[in-house]
């Protein structure tokens, strides 16, 4: 065997890596039902796309708190061993962002379509869930509509 064979091997052997150095980048984790059972979630500030007008501004506060409310309840109850993390420089975390699209007219023929959008740690691609719920379902209801629109959602997760 070379010399620079056994000096560059020697030390792996003998279990020494070289000097202890920071890690920055997390372990990936990947999208299946065991490693979200004990992930770390962070849950991002809710978004609204489409027509945001079709409703007042206070009833779009309400439901966006509403669900940036009830999100972190309906991971844990799909994944009761997860941990819902506030931080969100947690590079370690699942980022999940709830998305709303708002419809384009009030009908209750129409319909509200809604998705996360998973940001896996060492991942730089992004999953996404979605759903489309009928207004008048919504509407049906009540004050559980966001559960509604959330459990639907969370269980698409594996």
């Amino acid at each position: 065997m070379s010399r620079r064979f056994l000096s560059l091997m020697l030390p792996a052997l003998l279990g020494f890596a070289g000097p202890a150095t920071a890690q920055t980048d997390p372990a990936p984790i990947t999208l299946t039902k065991a490693s979200l059972s004990g992930a770390r979630f962070v849950v991002l500030p809710a978004r609204v796309e489409g027509d945001t007008n079709v409703v007042s501004s206070v009833q779009l506060q309400q439901a966006v708190a509403a669900i940036n409310r009830n999100l972190p309840v309906s991971l844990k109850g799909r994944y009761p061993g997860a941990t819902i993390t506030t931080d969100v420089n947690d590079a370690g975390a699942v980022r999940v962002t709830p998305v709303l699209v708002a419809p384009k007219a009030l009908n209750i023929f129409n319909q509200l379509d809604a998705r996360l959008e998973l940001q896996m740690p060492g991942d730089a691609r992004t999953y996404v869930v979605k759903r489309s719920y009928g207004l008048l379902s919504l509407v049906t209801a009540g004050g559980n509509a966001d559960m509604v629109v959330l459990n639907g959602l969370t269980t698409q997760l594996p």
